[in-house]
């Protein structure tokens, strides 16, 4: 035999009695030592990445603000790509957060774990896995760190492009009426006359109209009616609120709602909170397309603290000759205490009486005698 060959074999001997001769302790000593100096080590490595793979960090960073910009926008409208993928996108964007902690936690597992199981197993591979382990860690972090910080910067640049402004327009404001006509049947709108009407000074009840607008688009409204003081404070409405169809589900309509609400809190400081009307989902006979939209309705304000209210109620149809509508009344507080039934009470006769114009020989103004 050769002698090189004789050297081979009696290295490969060596190495192999001494794995074989491993002990518990050796691998413990192996593993705490495989972490000595990592901090420099990792230092060092970060510093090269960053010197030498300069366009391995652009390609994160372009990544990073294309994640960031599909994420705004899709979260504004997930309609961005199509009506069709509205639903999917939605989903998608809901779970993205856990995908992407997932996928991240195996990353960070293999980038750390592997030159630990190798210094574990292997009694001679210490040095290099040293070397393995702080290169891991320091791309890992360079790579996240450029690829989040791009993907935010991108994104908070775009929430602000994308964010609508809200603000009270005149009732006679046009702006608002496309996205009116196309949320509420014909038999639950009133006529643009009639809300001027209530729109002047001293009117019973007095609405005001918000919308949600970015640049020149109206992409959300309400109006509120204010029907005066009560014997429990202030009495107010939400008649109507809507988001155009084609950003549903982005989240401009709970912004509108939320910053409604903290205006209409300043406006009416006796207000304990604001009652809406809506539809009843549980009529027999209805299609099931427009029991899943009135149940979605009902579960949306609920997820938004609003509470549906024990009180069976009916709001008179605007088509004249049309049945009363059945619907259910909804709450949302302001944290200024619970709506008596003597409030609520008040309430809707005011709504029949000055908001639907019932004269008192309407059944259901006569209906409101028994609850008193």
């Amino acid at each position: 035999m050769p002698v090189h060959d004789s050297l081979s074999a009696h290295h490969e001997n060596l190495a192999t009695r001494s794995i074989q001769s491993d002990t518990l302790s050796a691998k413990l000593a192996r593993e705490g030592a495989l972490f000595q100096g990592l901090p420099s080590a990792v230092w060092a490595a970060a510093k090269d990445h960053f010197t030498n793979e300069k366009s391995s960090l652009a390609a994160d960073a372009f990544i990073g603000v294309g994640t960031g910009l599909t994420l705004v926008a899709v979260a504004k409208n997930p309609a961005v790509f199509g009506r069709a993928s509205a639903d999917f996108f939605s989903s998608a964007l809901a779970h993205s957060g856990k995908v992407f902690t997932t996928l991240t936690a195996l990353d960070w597992t293999r980038r750390i774990g592997a030159p630990v199981v190798d210094t574990w197993i292997d009694p001679n591979n210490l040095s290099n896995a040293k070397n393995i382990l702080a290169q891991n860690i320091a791309t890992g972090l360079v790579d996240y760190g450029v690829g989040l910080a791009s993907g935010a910067t991108a994104a908070g640049v775009a929430h602000k492009f994308y964010n609508p402004k809200f603000s009270p327009v005149p009732v006679k404001d046009t702006t608002w009426h496309k996205i009116y006509e196309s949320e509420f049947p014909a038999d639950e709108r009133q006529s643009y006359e009639f809300f001027k009407t209530l729109s002047k000074p001293g009117s019973m009840p007095h609405v005001r109209v918000h919308v949600s607008r970015h640049k020149s688009e109206t992409r959300a409204f309400s109006m509120t009616a204010d029907y005066g003081e009560g014997s429990e404070g202030r009495k107010l409405l939400l008649p109507y609120i809507a988001v155009s169809p084609e950003i549903q589900s982005g989240g401009v309509g709970t912004r509108h709602l939320k910053q409604m609400v903290a205006e209409l809190k300043s406006t009416y400081p006796t207000a304990k909170g604001i009652v809406l009307e809506v539809e009843n989902p549980d009529i027999p006979g209805i299609g099931g397309d427009l029991q899943a939209q009135r149940h979605k309705r009902i579960n949306w304000y609920q997820k938004r603290d609003g509470q549906v209210l024990d009180r069976p109620y009916y709001f008179p149809s605007t088509v004249a000759g049309e049945p009363p509508i059945a619907g259910h009344l909804m709450w949302i507080g302001f944290g200024r205490g619970e709506l008596s039934k003597k409030g609520l009470e008040e309430l809707v006769h005011d709504i029949y009486k000055y908001g639907y114009k019932l004269d008192a020989s309407d059944p259901l103004m006569a209906s409101l005698k028994s609850k008193t």
